[in-house]
């Protein structure tokens, strides 16, 4: 029997046979691949979007209990396309994961730069923490969708007193804070889970 057959039959799926003569079981399947064929002369499969893929996967299933050489999701605030091979980022090198568009959020696992969508209004997505959505804090409102940086109120308002995220997209006079809550609080809007 040749070398060659001996690394095609190699019973290990996380190998693949690049050339004749290798000595089995052949080469671990490359990181931002999936091996999950035995024989393979290349990697065939790359890691699938959302995900990231160490050397040895041996499953496109993410969520496979059989095996720890499986995809993991790309990391919160980051996407990952095809291929992608480390959880660490590196700037517009597509085979790591890359940050999210400014005033969208991404969650675990996100496969294209929009994420989840545009940050909702109350929130921020900051540049300095790419795609992780914030609530615009006390002194500040984030109106409409998109913001990546909270705005400041204006001299004698305040959101200082409303302490859900869902209100902080807005700042009131102090007087008028009771109107806006009981009117805000009967249709009230929910926050996004993030």
């Amino acid at each position: 029997m040749n070398r060659l057959h001996e690394c095609t039959d190699s019973r290990d799926i996380r190998r693949f046979c690049a050339d004749e003569g290798l000595i089995s079981p052949g080469v671990s399947c490359v990181a931002g691949y999936v091996c999950q064929s035995r024989g393979l002369r290349v990697p065939e499969m790359p890691c699938p979007p959302g995900h990231f893929c160490l050397d040895g996967t041996s499953t496109s299933d993410a969520t496979s209990k059989k095996t720890k050489n499986k995809p993991y999701p790309c990391p919160r605030g980051y996407y990952c396309t095809h291929g992608v091979k480390t959880p660490i980022s590196e700037a517009s090198n597509f085979s790591t994961p890359q940050p999210c568009i400014p005033g969208y959020f991404c969650k675990s696992g996100s496969e294209t730069p929009h994420g989840q969508g545009p940050c909702p209004s109350g929130f921020h997505c900051p540049t300095y923490a790419p795609g992780v959505a914030k609530v615009c804090g006390p002194g500040s409102f984030c109106p409409g969708v998109a913001n990546t940086v909270p705005l400041h109120c204006t001299p004698g308002t305040s959101n200082r007193l409303v302490p859900i995220p869902t209100y902080s997209n807005v700042c009131m006079e102090r007087e008028s804070l009771l109107t806006i809550l009981v009117t805000r609080c009967r249709g009230s809007q929910r926050a996004p889970v993030l």
